[in-house]
């Protein structure tokens, strides 16, 4: 690794990417950081998309992987007594393929709320972060919201 990237991973206790570009025969190896990967199953001779989360060793006994069959989303706990809440908090890595890739799914989002509702049934708190890959050609909705000034209130 860049020792520039192992300067920048060393600021933060917990990361996520999307397009790490791994496959199973990848190993990341960082002295004080667990990583889990979500790799996305090849249709062609390079490598693309794939999910992951890491965190500090010191973090272990207090964050897990949640495994689930959905290829879109990475979902992992961390306990409640990180954030002083009652209740543990679960993150949810999510990549969705751009449309007209070979990876392209018309279920990916609907495969995630699936996973996202069930979760629900059990854990109060649920944050998805990632990559969406904005289908703002076929929606009829805005890419992004107009913050709203509250000062004006």
């Amino acid at each position: 690794m860049y020792p520039e990237f192992i300067t920048l991973l060393n600021n933060y206790d917990v990361v996520c990417f999307d397009e790490t570009k791994l496959d199973d025969l990848d190993t990341v190896e960082l002295d004080n950081f667990i990583f889990h990967f979500k790799n996305r199953k090849k249709y062609s001779n390079r490598k693309s998309g794939g999910i992951a989360f890491g965190y500090k060793r010191y973090l272990e006994n207090c964050i897990s992987a949640i495994q689930t069959d959905c290829p879109f989303v990475q979902w992992f706990s961390i306990e409640a007594k990180i954030f002083d809440l009652k209740s543990s908090v679960i993150f949810g890595v999510i990549y969705i393929p751009p449309e007209n890739s070979i990876y392209t799914s018309e279920n990916a989002l609907s495969d995630i709320e699936l996973e996202f509702f069930e979760l629900q049934r059990t854990n109060k708190y649920i944050c998805l972060l990632g990559d969406s890959n904005s289908r703002s050609r076929t929606a009829s909705l805005q890419d992004f919201n107009a913050i709203v000034d509250t000062d004006d209130f």
